[in-house]
Order: structure tokens, then sequence, then C-alpha cells
């Protein structure tokens, strides 16, 4: 995670969202969310790559994970007040 915080505060910032304003902005903060969940599927599957299992969260008991219990969608709000 400590990696990734550059790219998704910077990086992603500027490739898709180039123009400054308020809409650019406003879908900045929209994306957030999937950026996120982007990152905790590749961190998923890298984990499983390497220990065959992953050793930092398991969202399977709750009903709204996805991709194998590696994200939850209920934490979207959450990120949304954060992005």
């Amino acid at each position: 995670n400590l990696l990734y915080t550059p790219v998704v505060l910077d990086v992603y910032y500027s490739l898709f969202f180039p123009s400054t304003g308020t809409i650019s902005s406003i879908l900045y903060v929209l994306c957030f969310p999937f950026n996120i969940w982007i990152l905790e599927i590749v961190l998923d599957r890298l984990f499983i790559i390497v220990h065959g299992r992953n050793v930092a969260w398991c969202y399977h008991e709750y009903s709204d994970s996805g991709f194998g219990g590696s994200i939850r969608l209920g934490h979207g709000v959450y990120w949304l007040m954060m992005g």
C-alpha cells in the first residue's frame, strides 16, 4: 500500500483527469473506490501466488464481497469519503 499511495494520489489523477476543474475533481472522487478495489484484487492474487492464500484479509463471510473475497463493495462508501 505504501508504494501504491503515490499512484493513487498523483499518477492516477494526472493520467485520467488531465484537465483541472470541478468536474474532474468530482470524477476523481467518484472513481476512487474502483482504484482501491483494483489494488485489493491485485494484492489478493499476489498473496495467493506467494503464500497460497491471502494472509492480509478475507471478506468471504460478507454478502457484499466480490472477486473471491478479495474486495468488499460496502467499503466503497468509506473510500468515497476518503477520496
